[in-house]
């Protein structure tokens, strides 16, 4: 007898497929594995590859994803006598009716019929075994059904391996065979059924993406979608089962991306929920929101708020549940760097802590490989999220930097103190351009249109001591319309053979720069102050910041950004700013957004500005407001005399910093004892000045610079050209006492430079 009704959902119509029933454990329950084929038929698997196993299991159930009704798994034994536990997956094949046309949407034919898989990476040399086991829980733990033993042997293939963090430096990480790993990549947002920017990023140098794969429109369960009148049938928008079912499409179309990535070298941080700003947590959103959430009642499901998803007990399950499958279809991958639980979430609750607890613990034993995992949070203060970055499972921190320089510096500095563990900066790449953001953000290509911030952001995290570059967002808009690709390329090439893996680097910044030449410098230079504290819901710790004639400001990591309203009383906190310009200038504030604020500025006590224009419900504003300032010491306060908020994204002092004293040059690094990596900035190579009208217009320079830390004898000093990933030049240099000594060429707007102690002759 061949009898299965299967609980699911393929191309919106109910199906059932019948298989054997017999079981020579217990007969009653009908269960057997029968093998049909394994990739690759000739038996031999390339060491860290694929090796996959298509079976049919007999019996019946409703819900083949629920591993409590049926449960799949195939056992792995090496020759070393190791074992590995894999659970199995159901699978629908398809076709793509637009095969080979990335400029169109997807649309997905079933092939054959529904079956079974099981898939596995082998890690060891040498012969393995398999046997697949099936068990239905409910029916009583003695119900098991075994295939008969089945055997393939693993060859060398040269590849290095699963992502680590490194053993040596657990800031770093490192492939398992100790090859180093740096990240240099971007985001893709549901830009993942369309194979084409991949390419673009892997002939432009990059090696690794941040993608959304499993939310936000694609996600791997979810409410059926109604009256989509514009999705063709095969569209993968209509194959949503509900809550515990997966929509076999996106399941397919994953398949196929992470087999394009790994042909291309792209490794992958898999994003597998979008948070709650905006997110599927997020009420009132529509279909794409907690509004079409399957587990909120209003779907049928069994939460009446979003906020009961960390300690319900149904939902957490079924979390675990879609992990499983996750687990089963794509963990065999060392083309995935890590699981990322969660985009942008908010404040770390002890409810949220101990969900990512849980969930890294169950993640762990159902993934043999041991991807990394992480999460991240819209919370630019490291400690709100520290709960969750403190756990063991936590293999990385993350931070969402799109503010100028000086929050890079402060954000990823704030995070390697904190915690002993590699730092990326997931999200950046430089400011939206329009007053609306979201997709249509960028268009405008009078912002940034050279990309300084772009440029910026995937050097300044690599000499601040992050595990790779930002991972820049604005694909559609900024990167692939200016063909940004070659700049990857300049990242990629210098840091392809730093020995990340084996020495003990530590950030750090020069202070000791001497200018040789001050012809056609301003001799007062504008400075940006960005804050770094306070954060939603959150009184600032500060009210009073002093602002020093470098630019300097105690106290930045308590300066908050929200400037909170009379509505917002218990948050409200008035910064005040102590400034002594040198010569008259002006105090600019750039707002991010607002939601019925009211901008004031009061320079000693007077208010100077009042900016209604900004009470208006909420909304991205992307303006700035100044007021002129006399020389001499004055006190500026920014206030909110509306009820709602005003962010600030940063604030602009100009005819500031004395250049003389001052230089308009910073220089971040990375250090050994043998070896250092330098970037050496023109502090007005920024967006922000540029678009003031401030930018440098000569280049800073000649100067010299001390670099400390290192072990006397002679060096090899390599300049790199930034943009053309190039060196330009090479000298040697002398470390005596304890002190390198570098001569600088004059800089218009970066430079970096290596420099590695000489093996002795």
């Amino acid at each position: 007898m061949r009898e299965w009704m299967a609980g699911m959902s393929l191309s919106g119509k109910w199906i059932s497929v019948a298989i054997a029933v017999a079981c020579s454990h217990a007969p009653c329950l009908g269960l057997q594995v029968e093998v049909e084929s394994t990739e690759p038929a000739s038996g031999d698997v390339p060491r860290f590859g694929k090796w996959e196993i298509a079976f049919d299991v007999s019996g019946t159930w409703e819900n083949p994803y629920d591993p409590e009704e049926i449960d799949v798994t195939a056992e792995f034994t090496s020759a070393s006598g190791k074992v590995a536990v894999v659970p199995g997956f159901f699978y629908q094949g398809f076709q793509n009716r637009y095969e080979g046309d990335d400029s169109k949407r997807p649309i997905l034919d079933e092939v054959g019929a529904p079956c079974w898989k099981a898939r596995f990476s082998p890690v060891e040399v040498g012969p393995y075994s398999c046997v697949v086991r099936a068990r239905a829980p409910k029916a009583g733990s003695g119900a098991v059904a075994e295939s008969g033993r089945l055997t393939f042997r693993c060859v060398e293939s040269g590849a290095p391996g699963f992502i680590r963090v490194c053993q040596r430096n657990k800031r770093y990480f490192e492939f398992d065979d100790q090859r180093p790993f740096f990240s240099v990549g971007q985001n893709l947002q549901n830009d993942w059924p369309v194979y084409r920017h991949s390419r673009l990023l892997a002939e432009g140098g990059a090696n690794c993406v941040r993608a959304w794969t499993f939310c936000h429109y694609t996600w791997l369960e979810w409410t059926p979608a109604s009256g989509v009148k514009w999705a063709k049938p095969g569209d993968w928008i209509l194959s949503y089962g509900g809550a515990g079912k997966y929509n076999q499409r996106i399941a397919w179309i994953a398949d196929r991306c992470l087999e394009q990535w790994g042909r291309d070298g792209i490794r992958v941080m898999l994003c597998l929920g979008n948070g709650t700003g905006g997110g599927e947590l997020s009420k009132g959103g529509g279909y794409g929101s907690w509004d079409g959430h399957p587990y909120n009642v209003a779907n049928g499901g069994f939460l009446d708020d979003p906020k009961k998803f960390w300690t319900d007990a149904s939902a957490r399950k079924l979390y675990k549940q879609r992990l499983r499958y996750i687990a089963a279809r794509y963990g065999y991958s060392a083309n995935i760097w890590a699981w990322e639980f969660w985009n942008e979430l908010g404040e770390a609750t002890p409810e949220i802590a101990a969900w990512h607890r849980e969930m890294t613990e169950y993640l762990r034993g159902v993934d043999p490989n041991g991807h990394l995992m992480t999460s991240s949070t819209w919370q630019w203060v490291p400690g709100r999220f520290a709960a969750v970055w403190d756990l063991d499972g936590m293999g990385f921190t993350q931070s969402h930097i799109y503010a100028p320089l000086p929050a890079m510096v402060g954000r990823i500095g704030a995070h390697l103190a904190a915690w002993a563990k590699p730092h990326i900066v997931g999200e950046g790449g430089g400011p939206a351009t329009d007053a609306v953001g979201g997709e249509d953000a960028h268009k405008d290509a009078a912002t940034d249109p050279d990309g300084i911030d772009f440029h910026n952001s995937l050097w300044a995290p690599v000499m601040l001591g992050a595990g790779g570059t930002t991972l820049p967002w604005w694909w559609r808009q900024r990167i692939e319309p200016r063909n940004l690709f070659p700049q990857y390329r300049a990242i990629a090439n210098f840091v392809r053979d730093v020995p990340w893996a084996t020495r003990a680097f530590h950030p750090f910044r020069a202070d000791s720069i001497q200018l040789l030449e001050q012809k056609g410098r301003a001799r007062y230079s504008p400075v940006l102050v960005v804050p770094l504290g306070g954060g939603w819901g959150q009184r600032a710790g500060r009210a009073r910041f002093e602002v020093g004639p470098d630019g300097s400001v105690s106290g930045i990591d308590e300066f908050g950004a929200e400037l909170f309203g009379g509505g917002r009383q218990a948050w409200r906190n008035p910064p005040t700013l102590e400034v002594n310009f040198p010569q008259a200038g002006q105090f600019i504030v750039h707002v991010a957004d607002a939601s019925h604020g009211i901008l004031e500025i009061r320079v000693d006590g007077t208010v100077s500005l009042r900016e209604t224009s900004l009470n208006v419900p909420k909304r991205a504003v992307n303006r700035s407001f100044s007021v002129d300032v006399a020389a001499g010491r004055h006190e500026i306060q920014l206030d909110n005399a509306g009820p709602d908020f005003i962010r600030v994204g940063h604030v602009m002092l100009t005819n500031y910093r004395d250049a003389s004293h001052y230089p308009d040059l910073e220089i971040f690094g990375v250090r050994a004892d043998d070896m250092a990596l330098l970037w050496a900035h023109d502090r007005l190579n920024e967006w922000a000045f540029k678009a003031a009208g401030l930018s440098a217009e000569k280049p800073v320079g000649p100067a010299t610079v001390r670099i400390g830390g290192l072990k006397d004898g002679r060096y090899r000093v390599a300049w790199w050209d930034t943009y053309q990933g190039v060196v330009t030049r090479e000298e040697d240099a002398e470390c005596g006492g304890g002190f390198l000594e570098l001569r600088l060429p004059a800089i218009g707007t970066d430079v970096a430079c290596k420099i590695a102690r000489k093996k002795a002759e």
